[in-house]
């Protein structure tokens, strides 16, 4: 079993005593041989003396053979603590007199000559021998040699020791409290606290901070920490939205590495596609394809990828249970921080149904354009085959008028007038109808125009209405457009026309023409002060041969407002009509601003 691992406490603890004990060890012991040191030179000092003064004096006993005086010499000296032998020698190496005093410990044979009990005595490390030459008027009597027993110094060292170690170990016990009580709260506690704070960011709590007291280092710590906590919660709540975004993305999302093995599938993937995500992710991005597409298209895609661009098409992909679909595809690279390649991120889009419509449409679309081209054939042979009867209505009537008209009755000169007005109504539908059908088989390009000019044209067309009625036109800034300027100044003239004709009577036209940008168009607003148009009829009046009033009322042919209408469409714009805010209307309508057509 392997055995748990120390605290930060416990270690810093058993470091903490190593260098105490280390400490109190190394201290003690020099303490200890610093004072054996002083012990040792204070006995060398006191036997330099002794030996020195016995030396001196014993010399006149020598010569005087006074033994008894030598003998109290050595006894005075063996009686001093930590000397164990006393020898005067003479010149020849006699012994003259000795005193011995050893420990119980070692014993001396009395039989044994002092000279060869010295030599044994000395080569024992406890004992120090020495040796004090005596001389008279420069002849050599001999010596007096000392023995001393260093052990008594031996043992005031280890006294001394053991003294000092016991007042520096419980010194160094307090200062190592003091230390670890220090610790604990300067660091450890921080450090723990840290630590939770670590641990609830791995449960993923992101909320979490440390609190932070002072301006040491461990402060800074815990204070960067917070900081680099607030980072990555603001990080993480981005993350998250992104995330959660991609997670419900109503698209389908993966994720591939360069080699194009998938790393990740978004739900609305596994939904498109049939495949789950445990059975997707690590296969190859290929595994979609239904082989009728063709490879130089997908190489295309892939070499534009991988040179750091973006590629977006529509590919026919195969779903799990072999089903084909239509996916409009977005690709593109994602970035290393040092610009290297990462992934790739692919947002796929099923068009089938749009696209299926798409082909219908297209389809009606094309069977609309022949038909709406026969009919506009049609319309047009029709039209132009009813002018000639109509003139020939025309021609016999006025003729019958210039020739009989005096010996007709008063109701005969009646009809014969019915006659050529109805007829004169025919060619102008019939004409108007050709102008209708014109409007879009036209294949003039349109080019740039000013709005206030092809206003101010369609004002001149209409000078003797304007002078009849006294109108009043006001203009409110001016705009490019693209457009067909021949069908634009109709339009502008057909809607100040209808602004001229339906007004109420004794009432002098007021009408506004003010432009405002939308872009990619410009939105033109004519407004009258006429009799206005109820909402009911809005949408109606814009219809061929729909007409809101009498003939006899308000004169007309019913066909100018579709004409506006087929022409704004014509130009890829709107027209619509508004109840003004006083007495009147607002005819609205859009034209391209700043568009190559």
């Amino acid at each position: 079993m392997k055995a748990p691992a120390l605290g930060l406490r416990t270690k810093f603890i058993l470091i903490v005593l190593a260098i105490l004990a280390m400490a109190i060890g190394a201290s003690s012991l020099y303490l200890a041989a610093h004072q054996k040191d002083l012990g040792t030179q204070k006995l060398e000092a006191k036997t330099q003396a002794l030996g020195r003064f016995a030396a001196l004096i014993a010399p006149q006993a020598i010569l005087s053979y006074d033994f008894l005086a030598l003998d109290t010499y050595v006894r005075e000296i063996v009686s001093q603590e930590d000397f164990v032998l006393a020898v005067f020698f003479d010149h020849a190496g006699n012994a003259l007199t000795e005193r011995l005093s050893l420990p119980q410990d070692l014993s001396l044979s009395f039989t044994e000559k002092p000279e060869a009990a010295l030599q044994r005595l000395q080569a024992n490390p406890r004992f120090m021998r020495w040796d004090f030459p005596m001389q008279h008027d420069g002849r050599d009597l001999g010596q007096l040699s000392l023995l001393l027993d260093m052990s008594h110094l031996d043992r005031e060292s280890q006294a001394l020791l053991w003294q000092q170690f016991r007042v520096y170990g419980f010194v160094s016990l307090m200062l190592a409290f003091a230390l670890i009580l220090s610790f604990q709260v300067q660091i450890l506690k921080p450090i723990q606290s840290l630590v939770a704070a670590v641990q609830r960011v791995a449960k993923g709590d992101f909320q979490t901070s440390v609190h932070v007291k002072g301006q040491d280092e461990m402060s800074r710590l815990a204070l960067g920490f917070n900081m680099m906590m607030q980072e990555i919660a603001t990080h993480q709540a981005k993350l998250k939205v992104l995330s959660s975004a991609v997670e419900h993305s109503p698209a389908p999302i993966l994720i591939t590495n360069i080699q194009g093995e998938i790393d990740y599938v978004n739900p609305k993937f596994e939904d498109v596609t049939g495949y789950r995500y445990d059975e997707i992710v690590g296969q190859k991005h290929a595994v979609l394809r239904s082989n009728y597409t063709k490879d130089d298209r997908y190489d295309q895609l892939w070499q534009a990828v991988t040179s750091g661009k973006e590629w977006q098409g529509e590919l026919l992909h195969r779903r799990k249970n072999g089903e084909l679909f239509w996916a409009r595809v977005w690709i593109a690279p994602v970035f290393r921080d040092d610009g290297t390649m990462a992934h790739l991120v692919a947002i796929k889009e099923d068009i089938t149904e749009h696209k299926e419509k798409r082909e219908a449409m297209e389809i009606m679309l094309d069977e609309y354009a022949r038909s709406n081209a026969a009919l506009e054939r049609f319309a047009y042979v029709t039209s132009h085959d009813l002018q000639e009867p109509v003139r020939s209505i025309l021609s016999f009537s006025q003729l019958l008028d210039r020739r009989y008209r005096e010996n007709l009755a008063p109701e005969a000169k009646d009809y014969l007038d019915y006659i050529t007005q109805g007829a004169h109504r025919i060619s102008d539908l019939v004409q108007a109808l050709l102008d209708y059908g014109h409007i879009a088989s036209s294949t003039k390009p349109f080019a740039p125009v000013s709005v206030k000019d092809i206003g101010m044209a369609a004002q001149a067309a209409l000078h003797k209405a304007i002078l009849d009625t006294k109108a009043d036109i006001c203009w409110e800034g001016d705009e490019i457009i693209q457009g067909d300027k021949d069908q634009l100044i109709l339009l502008f003239q057909n809607i100040l026309r209808n602004a001229l004709t339906f007004v109420v009577p004794e009432v002098t036209p007021k009408i506004r023409i003010t432009l405002k940008k939308d872009l990619p168009f410009i939105q033109i607003a004519i407004q009258d002060n006429g009799i206005g148009i109820e909402p009911l009829y809005q949408e109606r009046i814009f219809e061929i041969f729909q007409r809101l009033h009498n003939q006899e009322v308000f004169p007309g042919k019913g066909i100018g407002l579709a004409v506006c209408k087929r022409i704004v469409e014509r130009h890829g714009g709107k027209i619509w009509v508004e109840k003004a805010a006083g007495q009147g209307t607002v005819f609205i309508f859009t034209l391209p601003a700043g568009l190559n057509r």
